[in-house]
């Protein structure tokens, strides 16, 4: 038991290194889709009563029982009830609905669909060299690390430095410090644009998209209906008083052929069924196009944002300047402009905005721009000294004339 407690706390303590649209993806539709799994999962395997047929009044003992269990897994045929039984029976084949028995295994599947984006990103995000999670957990939790108000520098500080060195990585450190052929890209493209942890989030933000499309897919292709946009036809058949009797939309009432030995003949027969999980599976599935529909958007929405708040290098300094601003530091004069220009465009650059970014979303923006304070006042005054020295090339800096006297 301390190990299955230990699982599900595991599984369900929060994470933060993504923002809330990710989280609404692998999490909140995650568990709704495991909760209506297993809901539709008792009924159908567990409370039993899922199909319900009318059989001949000969069929005692078990024979009913036997009929609905037959029907159950063989599955049911759909038939108007104006129209005659087809006398093909390849055609009432055709008419068979065969989805109700897997629904709940669908979606289990579905919600591990929504997963896999998000355990790509964690697989990869610490390659480049920063601990996106480590960074983000321990500015978001300082009540649980025990940390007051005198400590918290100290954390942030910790923070700042950290985020310092991934992002100075170049590809020689890359070479020398992994022998991991992932980590050494990573740290390659990092150190090259700073652009690998931003690279590899809009992947992700783009596998999220893909992901709810092909759920689009998968509905259309497991429920086997001819309507492209089938929940705003069941919406709209609900809304104008169209009954299932005329849409066959997750019909309740169905038709089972079965056959029969006696006295070494075949005897086949034919019965009406109730499909009683039908009546959970049109609500569940009605919510859940339109959920998918919402949950599309605004994906599509929080991918644009991305997109643009990280290649667009006027609102990533200007992301920095309000950070900055929130400490109370002012970039005035002509010099501390070309300090702060080259502290974008050359230290913090992409990727550390994108993190900047997860960490104020998560921790708050007292903490964000606290870090972000820190990380200018520690790399103030080399970035002038690199500054002096494009300015002038031929001037020797005091760090060299040390080495060179010393």
């Amino acid at each position: 038991m301390d190990k299955l407690s230990g699982y599900l706390t595991s599984i369900s303590k929060p994470r933060y290194e993504e923002d809330f649209v990710d989280r609404l993806n692998y999490r909140v539709t995650g568990y709704i889709l495991l909760a209506a799994a297993l809901t539709l999962s008792a009924k159908t395997y567990i409370m039993g009563d899922s199909v319900q047929c009318w059989v001949p009044a000969q069929f005692k003992d078990g024979w009913e029982e036997y009929v609905e269990n037959y029907c159950l897994v063989e599955n049911t045929y759909w038939v108007a009830m104006h129209d005659e039984l087809p006398g093909d029976h390849s055609a009432r084949e055709e008419r068979q609905l065969s989805y109700y028995q897997w629904v709940p295994f669908v979606l289990a599947l579905q919600a591990l669909m929504f997963s896999i984006p998000h355990i790509i990103w964690r697989m990869l995000n610490w390659l480049s060299g920063i601990e996106v999670r480590a960074i983000i957990t321990m500015a978001s939790n300082p009540a649980d690390n025990g940390l007051k108000a005198d400590s918290l520098k100290k954390t942030t500080d910790m923070i700042a430095r950290h985020l310092k060195a991934g992002l100075l990585l170049s590809e020689t450190d890359s070479l020398s410090t992994s022998s991991n052929p992932f980590a050494w890209i990573a740290r390659w493209t990092s150190g090259l644009v700073g652009a690998y942890i931003t690279i590899t989030y809009l992947i992700v933000k783009l596998l999220f998209i893909i992901n709810c499309i092909l759920q689009f897919v998968l509905l259309n292709a497991f429920l086997g209906t001819q309507y492209k946009y089938w929940g705003a036809e069941i919406l709209s058949d609900l809304v104008a008083g169209r009954d299932w009797f005329n849409t066959g939309h997750f019909p309740r009432v169905t038709m089972c052929d079965f056959q029969v030995r006696q006295l070494g003949n075949l005897h086949r027969w034919s019965v009406q069924c109730v499909l009683v999980l039908n009546l959970f599976n049109e609500k569940v599935y009605l919510f859940l196009w339109w959920w998918f529909l919402v949950v599309t958007i605004v994906t599509i929405l929080n991918f644009i944002y991305w997109l643009v708040s990280s290649s667009v290098g006027s609102l990533r300094k200007e992301f920095l300047l309000r950070m900055l601003n929130a400490h109370h530091i002012r970039i005035e004069t002509t010099e501390d402009r070309a300090v702060f220009d080259r502290f974008a465009d050359h230290l913090i650059r992409s990727d550390g905005v994108v993190v900047l970014r997860l960490l104020a979303r998560n921790a708050g923006d007292i903490i964000g721009s606290t870090v972000v304070a820190t990380l200018w006042e520690m790399s103030k005054e080399e970035l002038k000294k690199q500054l002096s020295l494009a300015y002038h090339p031929n001037k020797v800096s005091p760090d060299e004339m040390d080495a060179k006297y010393n």
